[in-house]
């Protein structure tokens, strides 16, 4: 597996990633209900490519796959954090949770902060995090619970 900086020819693999692994990965989770709020769209949505773009974004990719990618914006805040669901447990997310952080050391920040879902918040505690509060979100009127966390460097 190869770690490596988004380019915009990514965007409807990384698109495909974070769909499947909402709605299918996160199905022990989340309603159905939660899941279609939280992706909404089967097709790549506008400004996709943009918003992983104008982040620092790494994609995991295997034989020409992209098997996940994770985000990060300037302030040391990840943005998205997915691997398809054939890859939950394998060691993916570390891989690319390692060059993330490995990213905001070398920025000199010392604080990192992540939007945490229920399947996501183990991963982080794993890595050092902790839970500053569980919170709610909407969706297109639908309350998606998740948990605020941070780590100091």
């Amino acid at each position: 597996m190869a770690i490596r900086r988004f380019e915009p020819e990514d965007a409807s693999a990384t698109y495909q990633v974070f769909f499947d692994a909402v709605r299918e990965g996160a199905k022990a989770r989340y309603t159905a209900a939660q899941r279609a709020a939280w992706a909404p769209h089967d097709s790549l949505p506008d400004g996709w490519a943009e918003k992983l773009g104008h982040a620092t974004t790494f994609v995991a990719e295997l034989d020409r796959r992209v098997l996940g990618f994770m985000s990060v914006l300037d302030w040391a805040q990840i943005d998205m954090a997915y691997v398809a669901p054939d890859q939950m447990g394998k060691g993916t997310a570390l891989e690319l949770y390692d060059a993330i952080e490995a990213h905001i050391r070398r920025q000199g920040l010392i604080k990192m902060t992540v939007e945490a879902s229920h399947l996501a918040k183990p991963f982080f505690e794993r890595q050092g995090w902790q839970v500053e509060a569980a919170q709610v979100v909407q969706r297109d009127g639908v309350d998606i619970p998740n948990f605020r966390m941070f780590k100091t460097l």
